[in-house]
């Protein structure tokens, strides 16, 4: 993950070179596990003398790569470079646009992703009635962003390409809302149901 607006300010990085760092950094870790010799790397980003991962990937060529594919540019960048895309703190229209997308390219790039390459990643609550989980739920504050609380932050955040072409979307994404929208776009299931831990819970949307 490219890691949150925050994140970049608090360790003094532009925010706009988010999406190059990361491109850099993934090209460097899938090398480094497929590799089997020592070597070296001077990227823009990152610079390293000597390089050799040890013990080696049990998965070969190496484990599965996954990436956040809710912008358009990540789904084109995932589509190219054949990464799994999740979705998460989105709603389930949005995802099913950016899934579509992601698919597209990937078939422009001559290749179609299987189910499980991509995931999506919803809140959920069980309780023994349908009633009782949404007043469960309802108790809890809302979810505030670190950037809304901070507007400097987030002015700065706007005037940089972090959100990239489709800018509007990827804000309305993380978007405040209320328990019962949030439920109708799909960012958290309450429902009556067993009280048995899970431990994955996953849809494609497609």
């Amino acid at each position: 993950m490219r890691g949150t607006p925050n994140e970049y300010v608090t360790y003094n990085i532009n925010p706009s070179e988010s999406r190059e760092r990361f491109a850099e950094a993934m090209h460097l870790i899938r090398r480094a596990w497929t590799e089997t010799r020592p070597f070296g790397w001077l990227g823009r980003y990152y610079q390293y003398r000597t390089i050799s991962i040890w013990p080696r990937p049990v998965q070969q060529p190496h484990p599965p790569l996954y990436m956040s594919g809710s912008s358009p540019e990540a789904g084109e960048f995932a589509a190219r470079n054949r990464i799994g895309v999740g979705f998460a703190f989105t709603t389930v229209p949005l995802a099913k646009s950016a899934v579509q997308h992601y698919r597209a390219c990937a078939h422009d790039a001559g290749w179609e992703p299987e189910a499980e390459r991509v995931i999506y990643r919803a809140m959920f609550h069980v309780a023994d009635t349908d009633e009782q989980a949404f007043a469960d739920m309802s108790t809890l504050p809302p979810r505030i962003s670190l950037v809304d609380q901070n507007k400097a932050i987030a002015e700065g955040v706007r005037q940089s390409d972090y959100y990239g072409a489709d800018s509007m979307a990827q804000r309305q994404r993380t978007s405040r809302r209320d328990l019962a929208d949030r439920i109708a776009l799909g960012q958290v299931i309450c429902r009556r149901g067993s009280r048995t831990p899970c431990l994955h819970s996953a849809a494609y949307p497609r």
